[in-house]
């Protein structure tokens, strides 16, 4: 097949939702399907809306003369019309590929309404949606009321290629260690990821107690950052915070097997990549309440869940008890190494959305839409 990709920007930026859409481009590339990335530039948002009406566009897509188009919903601002103007002009069969639900993240009630119009829009237009979490799929059923062919395919967790017997025959040396907790944030700096928050409640923590080291991007809200960094200034957390940047997978895999916990609480995941790489070198994680990080987290066996609306108490007990209990964080520890095995690998899961693509690709006769 000959497959479009429509994303913003290069392929190669370094968040969850641009390595899931590289291990698919991978992986349907050496299935023997091409594939074209249709890149859109990041405009402001009066700049994307009007990508919904570029003549430019659409004969650029049409000109590919593509078996499928694969959107990325995180182009949402670019779709809301686009594919009715395809639909005017061409029988190309359309999927969306969600990541997470940009609505549910909004905490002013205009831009909530504005996102939720504008999801529901951009998914009754498509053929078919592939979403990374069995709660994205039912958000989408129960709270937006589309009711498309749906393909739930999980990231996998192996791209440290971890997991094996060398990490639970470190875990013991590790967690048994005296000493601080020796915490892990995976993400960018965004204040969409909650690390100002994580801060305030470790910050209440004696500081002998913890340790956190932080892995992302420091470079893609600079404001966001400098804000980070001042707040580690004012309130002395420089001994015990480092913000590491972007870490390559080698130097990300030897940092993870160095701490105890993926610590991830106040970050709202469509599913959550960060917290399988964590459990994959024996990191429990601790995630939201909110979001699908209950798909992974099992509560107080694999790691931990946090209330997302809380004012951290819950979390600084947790993570007092664990320093204090280290039979209980190594018993943790070794039920998320056991959790890692249980889900798919990248291969095993893109393999899962090949094989739909196909189904969606072979209906090359489209009809009408059904409504919703």
């Amino acid at each position: 097949m000959r497959i479009g990709l429509l994303i913003y920007g290069d392929l190669e930026q370094c968040t969850g939702g641009y390595i899931y859409d590289r291990y698919l481009v991978n992986h349907l590339r050496a299935g023997g399907h091409e594939v074209i990335p249709i890149t859109l530039p990041a405009l402001s948002l009066a700049g994307k809306l009007a990508d919904n009406f570029s003549p430019l566009l659409v004969g650029r897509i049409r000109a590919l003369k593509l078996d499928i188009l694969l959107e990325d919903a995180l182009c949402l601002p670019s779709l809301l019309g686009l594919n009715r103007v395809l639909s005017l002009c061409t029988r190309l069969p359309i999927v969306a590929l969600v990541h997470q639900l940009v609505y549910r993240r909004q905490r002013q009630r205009g831009w909530r309404r504005f996102y939720a119009f504008g999801e529901k829009t951009f998914l009754r237009s498509v053929d078919a949606i592939i979403v990374n979490s069995e709660q994205l799929r039912r958000a989408i059923r129960e709270e937006l009321g589309i009711n498309r062919p749906a393909l739930v395919a999980t990231p996998g967790g192996d791209r440290l290629a971890a997991g094996g017997v060398e990490e639970r025959q470190k875990l013991s040396q590790r967690v048994e260690q005296p000493g601080p907790l020796k915490l892990f944030f995976l993400g960018n700096v965004l204040p969409n990821k909650g690390l100002h928050r994580l801060l305030t409640v470790l910050k209440e923590l004696d500081p002998a107690s913890w340790r956190l080291s932080v892995a992302g991007s420091l470079e893609m809200d600079q404001a966001y950052a400098d804000r980070i960094r001042q707040f580690i200034a004012d309130h002395a957390l420089a001994a015990q915070v480092r913000l590491l940047g972007l870490l390559d997978s080698e130097s990300l895999k030897a940092e993870l097997a160095r701490h105890h916990l993926l610590t991830l609480p106040y970050s709202i995941e469509g599913f959550g990549i960060a917290y399988l790489e964590g459990m994959s070198l024996g990191l429990p994680a601790i995630g939201s309440t909110r979001g699908a990080a209950g798909e992974i987290i099992d509560h107080g066996k694999n790691g931990l869940l946090v209330e997302f609306a809380g004012d951290g108490a819950d979390l600084r007990g947790y993570l007092s008890h664990l320093q204090l209990h280290r039979q209980e964080l190594k018993a943790m520890s070794l039920a998320a190494l056991d959790s890692f095995q249980e889900f798919p690998t990248w291969e095993e899961s893109m393999a899962q959305i090949r094989g739909f693509l196909q189904e969606v690709g072979g209906a090359r006769a489209r009809v009408a839409r059904p409504p919703g």
